[in-house]
């Protein structure tokens, strides 16, 4: 499994791995429709990697990370610098694709996400 910074040219794979897991859960609305949901989230992706879509109180600053398997797209996670309810920064998305699941794809990148800073405030927002 490879971990690396996303591009442009993967933000198309990105919707779909977030479509996908959310397609694996009758929690969300459209979760049996794969498409509505990917045309749903498509734009958000891609605004939030363009920076013109921010979430509630973020700073400029945000990352997004992908792993890969055999040049696929296997899962992601993005977040942001934030100093909402007193933290440094925020996940915005951690998807990975059902068939990827616990097999440790969340866990790897969760870590690189995470600053190494001790000092960072990671807390569980509610």
């Amino acid at each position: 499994m490879q971990i690396r910074d996303a591009t442009e040219a993967v933000l198309d794979a990105v919707a779909h791995v977030q479509a996908q897991t959310i397609g694996a859960s009758a929690f969300y609305d459209d979760a049996l429709n794969l498409d509505a949901a990917y045309q749903r989230l498509y734009p958000r992706i891609a605004g939030y990697f363009a920076r013109t879509f921010h979430p509630s109180q973020s700073l400029p600053e945000r990352t997004l990370i992908v792993a890969e398997e055999n040049d696929q797209i296997i899962g992601f996670i993005a977040g942001h610098r934030s100093r909402r309810m007193g933290c440094d920064g925020e996940l915005q998305w951690m998807f990975v694709r059902p068939a990827w699941q616990r097999k440790g794809v969340g866990a790897t990148l969760t870590h690189r996400h995470l600053p190494g800073d001790e000092s960072a405030k990671i807390r569980p927002s509610r």
